[in-house]
């Protein structure tokens, strides 16, 4: 309705293009968000002895691999097997738990910025589908 009707088609795929790269920005930077955050809460919730056994290990790919692990059984299984297993997985679920708590608090603030920005978007009345289409209604016919 804020465009004329032949630019309804440019329109349309405009908003599509925007509405695509917004969602492939804003997760692959609430992604990187989580993933720093998990980092953090991992170096400072996992034993260093641990990691550091765990770093000699060749199929250890780095902390920021961690949350992987909940994932797989046969890894968990490996994983409570070793000295201080147990502790460790406890402190990557606590670590990825603080993540996405700190994911769930930025979403809900970009949540509110969007909220506020919708708030200033000027409202349009939607048009009938006469006057889309530009027709005229009809006359009423009248009473004898």
């Amino acid at each position: 309705n804020a465009v004329e009707k032949r630019f309804v088609g440019v329109a349309t795929a405009s908003l599509t293009l925007f509405r695509t790269l917004g969602a492939t920005i804003g997760i692959t930077v609430l992604g990187l968000i989580l993933n720093q955050k998990f980092v953090e809460a991992a170096n400072r919730n996992i034993d260093p002895a641990w990691l550091a056994g765990a770093s000699a290990n060749p199929n250890f790919t780095g902390v920021k691999n961690l949350p992987n692990i909940l994932r797989s059984p046969d890894a968990l299984a490996a994983i409570s097997a070793r000295p201080g297993g147990a502790e460790a997985i406890e402190a990557i679920k606590l670590s990825f738990a603080e993540a996405i708590a700190v994911l769930f608090l930025v979403a809900a603030g970009i949540a509110l910025v969007a909220l506020g920005i919708t708030l200033f978007i000027r409202n349009i009345r939607v048009k009938t589908a006469e006057e889309y289409h530009g027709e005229q209604p009809a006359a009423a016919p009248a009473m004898h």
